[in-house]
């Protein structure tokens, strides 16, 4: 009985989240043309914490405190779930954006609200394209916003870590952000690549969320950027290591 209620609501729950993302889109649109970001800011949180809401996934968070609130930085995080997205968005204290595929921008008035609201579009075949946008970025992470990238470019098809590539740090050394990486657990048994109905063998799951120190770019030239790319892997490695640890479903 409990699977079955699982999957009606899933069902509910994404058509549920296709009506609240067109309300959002909606109040976005006029309100970023207004230069009203800030309400703009407390509306993305809202469409994060409510997606999570409509699927009963909990989000625990650890170390919140090394999120610099003082100034922009570059939110890095492993990538296995559409699920990783309202989970950042929905507790991220500060502004911050993301990076998403153009394909994305395409859609009619989703990918306007997009535009609207400051995504970065992210052609992945095309990279002077993605340094170009990289670069026109620059100027809002030095006035204090952040952009949410993922390194391994896509999402995994398994709980585990994928090869990060070069390109967001090579967008963090340029602009001389901090990088802040964002270690996401649990996500991928949410939603796994490939399935269409979240959340729907459990009523609820908990998916954890850590933020490690930041890592600072100052100074730092391209010639950094292999070492960087490979030491921040190795941190998000073995953060994410232990939080698979932790649980994700109710005992």
């Amino acid at each position: 009985m409990i699977r079955v209620l699982c999957v009606v609501r899933a069902v509910l729950g994404v058509l549920a989240t296709v009506l609240f993302t067109g309300v959002i889109c909606l109040l976005v649109l006029p309100l970023a043309a207004l230069g009203r970001m800030a309400t703009v800011d407390r509306l993305l949180l809202l469409w994060g914490r409510t997606i999570l809401a409509f699927f009963n996934v909990k989000v625990q968070l650890h170390d919140m405190n090394n999120i610099p609130m003082d100034r922009g930085a570059l939110v890095l995080f492993n990538h296995q779930s559409h699920f990783d997205i309202p989970c950042l968005s929905g507790h991220m204290p500060k502004r911050m954006r993301f990076g998403a595929k153009y394909e994305l921008f395409k859609i009619p008035f989703f990918g306007a609200a997009m535009r609207a609201v400051g995504t970065l579009p992210i052609l992945r075949e095309n990279r002077s394209e993605v340094f170009r946008i990289y670069r026109e970025a620059e100027s809002k992470l030095a006035g204090n916003w952040s952009f949410a990238l993922a390194p391994e470019g896509t999402r995994q098809a398994r709980p585990e870590i994928g090869t990060f590539k070069k390109g967001p740090f090579l967008f963090a050394v340029n602009a001389q952000a901090p990088i802040l990486p964002a270690v996401i657990a649990g996500a991928y048994d949410v939603l796994p690549k490939g399935k269409c109905l979240p959340n729907a063998d459990r009523w609820t799951r908990t998916v954890h969320l850590r933020f490690l120190p930041p890592i600072e770019t100052k100074g730092m030239s391209i010639a950094d950027v292999h070492a960087l790319t490979r030491q921040t892997q190795e941190k998000v490695v073995a953060a994410y290591a232990d939080l698979r640890k932790l649980p994700t479903e109710p005992h």
